[in-house]
């Protein structure tokens, strides 16, 4: 998984360690704290997070990786998602 940063719209963290809405509402929650983010939904069935940027900055993934980690979770994947839509997977 290389970390860098996307200049993407949006991004999705595949997450491990997510089991519970809880775990899912603690990831939003880091998440949505971060200076790019518009917007951020975690789906605890699919075990993803998707961070969508505001209009203009790039989406750090070292920062995703580091926060969800710091949330005592393991990242498994990062991908770009062209079309951000918070709605999906979540």
């Amino acid at each position: 998984m290389a970390a860098s940063s996307f200049a993407a719209t949006s991004v999705k963290a595949t997450v491990n360690g997510m089991v519970c809405s809880f775990c899912a509402q603690g990831v939003e929650k880091r998440l949505s704290k971060l200076p790019a983010t518009q917007a951020v939904c975690a789906d605890l069935k699919q075990k993803v997070a998707v961070v969508e940027a505001k209009d203009g900055p790039t989406i750090d993934a070292k920062a995703i990786t580091a926060e969800i980690i710091d949330a005592r979770y393991d990242v498994t994947k990062l991908e770009t998602v062209a079309q951000p839509d918070c709605a999906l997977p979540c």
